[in-house]
């Protein structure tokens, strides 16, 4: 810490030097972890957002308004998903707040039914999202994966029915699975959810805020939230298609009976009774107060124009992809999709874009569980604007890479690198150094071991290089 204080526009300046190698999240060049409404007027949030920044809603009775504001954006959000009268939910942090509070919940009404004697076990299609792999660790809760057709990465009902056993705690779906923009069948594993008593989560991290309005637009979407009878709980980040700052989800349930196993409380210490709703005990009511304005400034108009928006920029993109030979994964049903190619290297096409100033997400894809290599989109309204550039800058990379056989890859002896690492270890550095060694782009070479290794392996050398980046600043 420095030994003497600075005004704050010389640690302002200090500060902004740190963002120098961030991704450039302006000009709708960035497909992921931002999702841009391309509306001016929404930044006025921003002012709303440090004007409740040290209100708490932890003690909503000192600040009734966060109570309130709270409210009213379950009450919003489940009209958009056919809750009734009796829903309930809360406004959390993030997707993965949302999911650890559903499995808890579910985990907690299991025992409550069957006993604490037992471990619990969560059915989840390998398309989930590792959140849920997160929650079952942290909850001690085993998880049965489960997989999906292979091509339309869709979960597939009888094998969700066959995985079931009496310890069965919660059934996992999607709407739509994050990696291609699909939807599971709930309606039919809702069915089988009633008729074993089953609780049934869908994680609509995702697609919450734009599938009710893109059905409103007339696009046809399948049955996934609450009008399914077997839905028992719903995640949903507005902070995706709800355009709102980061840090905002909701976690739903059907009624307040379901929502009461979240709830924590203690009275067992010398200090004030505590209560929370989810896993924060200190709340800002920032996140949630900026959410609650940019909910209210849109409207149901304003997210169908978005909605809109964002579809005609999916279709321009998709057509496009496809006219340049690309193959679209599954049959995404929302504005998130990702494709590949046989003919070309996905992964060089990912290092070529970024080189021209576009940032997509690669997926490695998996070969233990036959998932294909890719390039991940999120659509935003802003790509409106500039998908002719995006698809012309395509069209002048994908004849420059050809695609490299496994012949053409034996000189920087991939294969050997790959047996290694199945044999039980991998070094990311070494992986790195053998990529410089042979002239190999680092990322290339990375996502390739990470396509073919096993993945408990991956895992490990992750864990390595995230403890090691993840320590105090020298200084320099």
């Amino acid at each position: 810490m420095p030994e003497k204080s600075s005004s704050m526009d010389i640690v302002r300046e200090e500060l902004y030097k740190y963002t120098e190698s961030d991704i450039d999240v302006k000009e709708g060049r960035l497909f992921t972890y931002l999702y841009d409404p391309d509306m001016k007027s929404l930044k006025e949030a921003n002012d709303i957002f440090v004007e409740f920044l040290n209100r708490n809603g932890m003690d909503y009775h000192a600040f009734p308004s966060t109570l309130r504001i709270e409210n009213d954006i379950v009450a919003m959000v489940g009209s958009l998903l056919h809750g009734d009268s009796n829903i309930a939910g809360n406004f959390t942090t993030g997707g993965t707040e949302s999911i650890l509070l559903a499995v808890k919940s579910a985990r907690d009404m299991f025992f409550s039914e069957k006993g604490n004697n037992r471990t619990p076990e969560m059915i989840v299609p390998v398309t989930a999202h590792p959140a849920f792999r997160k929650a079952a660790e942290y909850l001690g809760i085993k998880v049965i994966r489960v997989h999906v057709d292979e091509d339309s990465f869709r979960s597939i009902p009888d094998k969700i029915e066959k995985a079931i056993t009496e310890n069965t705690a919660i059934i996992v779906t999607s709407a739509p699975n994050f990696p291609f923009g699909v939807i599971d069948p709930i309606d039919e594993i809702g069915a089988i959810a009633e008729k074993h008593k089953i609780w049934l989560h869908v994680d609509a991290c995702v697609g919450g805020m734009i599938l009710p309005f893109l059905s409103m637009a007339g696009v046809e979407v399948r049955k996934w939230d609450f009008m399914v009878p077997g839905v028992t709980s719903i995640s949903l980040d507005l902070h995706k298609y709800g355009f709102t700052p980061k840090g905002s989800s909701v976690i739903l349930y059907r009624n307040h009976d379901f929502r009461r196993y979240q709830l924590y409380v203690n009275a067992n210490w010398p200090g004030y009774p505590m209560s929370n709703v989810g896993i924060q005990s200190t709340k800002s009511a920032a996140p949630m107060a900026a959410s609650w304005a940019v909910m209210n400034s849109l409207g149901i108009t304003g997210y169908l124009e978005l909605a809109r928006k964002t579809l005609a920029a999916k279709e321009k993109i998709v057509n496009g992809l496809l006219k340049l030979g690309y193959h679209i994964v599954g049959s995404p049903e929302t504005t998130v999709f990702a494709f590949s190619s046989s003919e070309t290297d996905i992964f060089r096409i990912g290092t070529e874009l970024k080189k021209k100033g576009w940032f997509l997400q690669v997926q490695p894809g998996s070969e233990a569980d036959h998932m294909p290599s890719s390039l991940h989109l999120n659509i935003s309204p802003i790509h409106a604007r500039v998908a002719d550039e995006f698809l012309d800058d395509l069209k002048e990379i994908t004849p420059r890479v050809k695609f490299e056989k496994d012949s053409g890859r034996s000189n920087y002896d991939l294969l050997n690198i790959i047996q290694s690492a199945k044999n039980g270890h991998i070094d990311i550095e070494d992986v790195l150094k053998e990529a410089d060694k042979y002239g190999k782009n680092r990322q290339e070479l990375l996502y390739e071991i990470i396509r073919h290794v096993p993945p408990e392996i991956v895992e490990t050398a992750f864990m390595d290089m995230v403890n090691n980046d993840f320590r105090p600043s020298d200084g320099s």
